[in-house]
């Protein structure tokens, strides 16, 4: 392993995938997933704690009837006439989260959750995304932080 960390472009040229329990998710250029067994040309750095099973669908009634994240975005979005958007953007960000994308994108992208009030499921949602990468690929800024260090001016995460 120490040979490959020295290459610093070892996990750039990396395909694009999830790595979970169950083998190597990676999407054809339609968005078609396939399952493959692990490999060390994947070059992933972890391994999420889910499985997938090509064509299974109990994950749909499972959402649908009592399972934590079905709870989770019925109850923050409830009422809400646009609440079938906000949970595709949010499987479109935890998408983004689980393929790594975040180090791949030239103008990177920040992800705002805004609610007048406490207990709403913000701290859930950024729970569940984090859930989906390394601890020490994590970085959160919180609004009650110093304006300089909000603004992006972070000591040791600007390179």
């Amino acid at each position: 392993m120490g040979a490959k960390r020295a290459d610093r472009d070892f996990f750039v040229d990396r395909p694009t995938g999830v790595n979970c329990a169950s083998g190597f998710i990676r999407f054809d250029g339609d968005g078609t997933p396939r399952l493959e067994e692990h490999n060390r040309e994947h070059r992933c750095r972890h391994v999420l704690k889910a499985r997938w099973i090509p064509g299974d669908t109990m994950w749909k009634v499972e959402l649908a009837f009592g399972c934590r994240l079905g709870r989770l975005l019925e109850g923050v979005f409830r009422g809400d006439e646009d609440a079938d958007k906000k949970v595709a953007l949010l499987q479109e960000i935890a998408g983004a989260v689980a393929l790594g994308y975040g180090t791949r994108l030239r103008r990177p992208k920040a992800i705002i959750l805004a609610g007048a009030t406490a207990e709403n499921g913000k701290s859930q949602i950024l729970d569940l995304l984090r859930g989906l990468l390394p601890e020490e690929a994590i970085t959160s800024i919180s609004a009650g932080d110093e304006p300089g260090r909000v603004a992006g001016i972070w000591p040791g995460l600007m390179s």
